[in-house]
């Protein structure tokens, strides 16, 4: 009901603006916070029709929250086709947007994450997204979905390999990160989500973000 309610306020306020995402997240940031990990796909599925019924009593005829699943693998991917209108993954490669265009089908949306990083040096950018980046190498969903989209036991041991870091964070100059975001469009995206890794000062990567805008738009 608290998601509903959030969701259908923001709908009225900005209509045609918002897109609920929602997420199973991970057994080790779940079952603390007093939840049971268990069954995400069974889960999600029962949690969406109750999000469907949920009542909100200013507006009654609201339209149905659009929504997009985060899902990494085919069942999720599966239930984001049948269930939502398409789905937000992370930590992936194009690779992994053509598999996912293919479940979803045609007419779903399909959402990838991209990081990235505006640094040239091979050396300083792979050391910056193995800060950001190879925590989620032990957790959760993420190990399995890694292995799914070719990567090994190797790739995903200590802070990852340079085979790894460089398939997950794009890095270089405006061209490069272009590129990929590219990569992914052409494998079946109709939306990158670009997460610019913060370096030095710059928290929040702004400076990154108005280099790559005339680019990325």
């Amino acid at each position: 009901m608290a998601s509903a309610t959030a969701a259908r306020s923001l709908m009225e306020a900005f209509p045609g603006r918002f897109l609920l995402g929602l997420g199973v997240s991970h057994r080790q940031q779940v079952d603390p916070r007093g939840h049971r990990y268990a069954r995400p796909v069974a889960h999600m599925r029962s949690y969406l029709g109750e999000l469907d019924v949920a009542p909100y009593h200013p507006e009654p005829d609201l339209p149905r929250i659009p929504r997009v699943l985060a899902a990494l693998r085919r069942p999720m991917i599966e239930l984001a086709r049948e269930c939502a209108d398409g789905m937000l993954s992370y930590l992936v490669t194009p690779a992994h947007t053509a598999m996912a265009r293919g479940v979803l089908g045609p007419d779903r949306l399909l959402c990838a994450e991209q990081a990235i990083l505006l640094v040239d040096d091979p050396a300083e950018a792979r050391s910056i997204a193995r800060e950001r980046t190879s925590w989620y190498f032990d957790l959760g969903n993420y190990p399995p979905s890694l292995r799914a989209q070719g990567f090994t036991d190797e790739d995903l041991a200590g802070q990852g390999s340079d085979r790894i870091i460089d398939g997950l964070v794009a890095w270089g100059g405006v061209d490069a990160i272009a590129g990929r975001v590219r990569e992914h469009l052409a494998a079946g995206a109709d939306h990158v989500c670009i997460q610019p890794l913060p370096t030095g000062g710059d928290l929040f990567a702004l400076d990154a973000l108005r280099k790559l805008a005339p680019a990325l738009l």
